[in-house]
């Protein structure tokens, strides 16, 4: 349905994100640090809304990585589902903990019932078998993140800024494609999601849409900073 959120984005083209990169830059600071800032814009489609992120990373000798984001939007787009970056982790960093709200998963309209903690569990364990598959365990208000092999070597994301952070084996792109759990298979690897900012639940598919004040608008900016770095327990 054209009204409902799925309908007004797929309407706005927002699935069909096309890349360009504007410009890249690369530099070496008298730490010993490498600098690199890049500027992409992703038209939608063939229209002329589009989204821009800049996208720094100061690469320490010692491997840690500092991101900074910027996010922003034309004002022509409906309301954002969410603004982020999703790397791809190798599939035994299968040991999950993090610090923020747990256990169960939560959004920004959906936390009164998920404490702020540490917690630990397994990737494998965010899943939620949706009978429809859709969005599942995210944790808003994270602090730090850790993956890790059996061995207890592994990464760890921290960041000065409150992120939605998510890792699972079931990227957006296999879930929207199917209509019943039989229809997703979990990847080999292991998707993280580090996102500035999510909408809320409810997409007006079995009930009403979500607050406006839980919803992103288009034509703003969005920022976040986080930290990776090499992770032995």
């Amino acid at each position: 349905a054209k009204w409902k959120p799925l309908g007004r984005w797929h309407g706005a083209k927002i699935d069909e994100l096309v890349p360009k990169t504007d410009s890249v830059k690369v530099k070496t600071t008298k730490q010993g640090q490498v600098k690199i800032k890049i500027k992409q814009t992703f038209a939608c489609g063939d229209t002329d809304q589009y989204f821009t992120h800049q996208h720094t990373y100061l690469i320490s000798p010692m491997g840690t990585v500092t991101v900074e984001n910027t996010y922003s939007s034309s004002e022509g787009l409906p309301d954002i589902p969410r603004l982020g970056v999703v790397m791809a982790v190798l599939g035994d960093y299968e040991l999950l903990s993090w610090y923020g709200r747990g256990p169960i998963e939560s959004y920004c309209d959906r936390k009164v019932g998920a404490p702020i903690g540490h917690y630990a569990s397994t990737v494998t364990d965010q899943y939620v078998p949706y009978i429809l598959p859709q969005e599942h365990g995210n944790k808003v208000d994270t602090r730090w993140l850790a993956l890790q092999q059996p061995n207890g070597r592994g990464i760890l994301v921290t960041s000065p800024d409150l992120l939605s952070i998510n890792a699972t084996r079931y990227p957006a792109e296999d879930l929207i494609k199917a209509y019943h759990t039989n229809e997703v298979d979990p990847r080999q690897e292991i998707y993280l999601y580090i996102d500035a900012i999510q909408r809320g639940l409810g997409t007006a598919s079995c009930g009403p849409d979500t607050l406006p004040e839980y919803q992103i608008p288009s034509g703003k900016t969005y920022t976040s900073t986080y930290i990776i770095q090499p992770y032995i327990d």
